[in-house]
């Protein structure tokens, strides 16, 4: 993908796919399952906005687009960090934000937003944010979802009670639409840089990234110069069972696998038991 002509020299790019294969394998609907991971992000506190400004919150809004979740984002406050002036700092982000779900939905939403605490007032639950106890990835199991439903009202409390509303708004938004249906998201790594401060502007045209041990570079070279947001994306053909994610359908296969295995092990059982088992 390449950056937008009309777009500023200051703000955040378009998604900038990066693959981990030659032939990247694309997310079918209705055939694959997939999940999204931030692997890698960074805050680049250069520029006259961060001068006042004492701490970053770094939130998220995902959505499934699914009729179990709704249509409604659901939120999570991944951290909260005291602003660095003059430097580029490593969020620590490293958590799963759609968990492996089948690709049975048309598009799915994702936003990662840089808010600011001008007053510091999320300050004494930094220790709590950062242990990351306002997360929870999206899932289409059953406990999962209600988990991550109650996570997202909560963070979005936290933030209208402790934040201004000016404050509520966010200097850099990472913005991530993709299209399921028509093919749009693959197997990768999504990269979206962001900047604030006209010294460093956005690039064009767009250097050669690459993630190496997890870490961004630009032309070889280690990104300093802009806040950005990794994302990765993993495909799989088919759920295994060590991947079930506490799914309902697993105890119901247990439970049929036992039925099974008793029949076959019945030495009194005739034809008609066994065929009935497999029919069922």
């Amino acid at each position: 993908m390449k950056l937008q002509k009309n777009n500023p020299t200051t703000g955040t790019t378009t998604p900038l796919f990066i693959p981990k294969e030659t032939d990247p394998q694309v997310i079918q609907a209705d055939e694959s399952y997939f999940l999204v991971k931030i692997i890698d992000a960074q805050a680049a506190f250069s520029g006259r906005l961060w001068e006042k400004i004492k701490r970053l919150v770094i939130t998220s809004q995902v959505s499934l687009n699914h009729p179990q979740l709704g249509t409604e984002p659901l939120r999570a406050i991944q951290r909260s960090r005291e602003v660095q002036k003059n430097r580029a700092e490593k969020l620590g982000l490293s958590s799963n934000l759609i968990s492996l779900v089948p690709a049975t939905m048309d598009h799915i939403s994702i936003s990662i937003e840089f808010v600011l605490d001008k007053e510091n007032r999320l300050g004494k639950l930094g220790g709590l944010i950062n242990d990351d106890a306002f997360i929870s990835a999206i899932s289409l199991a059953p406990g999962a979802s209600t988990a991550a439903r109650t996570i997202g009202n909560i963070s979005q409390k936290i933030i209208q009670t402790f934040l201004a509303p000016d404050e509520r708004q966010p200097i850099l938004q990472f913005n991530c639409d993709f299209n399921i249906a028509t093919g749009e998201l693959k197997e990768g790594y999504y990269v979206i840089l962001g900047t604030r401060d006209e010294q460093s502007p956005l690039p064009r045209p767009v250097p050669d990234l690459k993630i190496k041990d997890g870490e961004l570079f630009a032309n070889e070279t280690p990104v300093t110069q802009w806040s950005y947001i990794v994302l990765s994306v993993r495909h799989l053909e088919a759920r295994t069972r060590a991947l079930n994610d506490g799914a309902s359908w697993e105890s119901k296969f247990r439970e049929a696998e036992s039925i099974a295995l008793q029949i076959s092990e019945d030495p009194f059982a005739d034809d008609k038991e066994r065929q009935s088992v497999k029919k069922n």
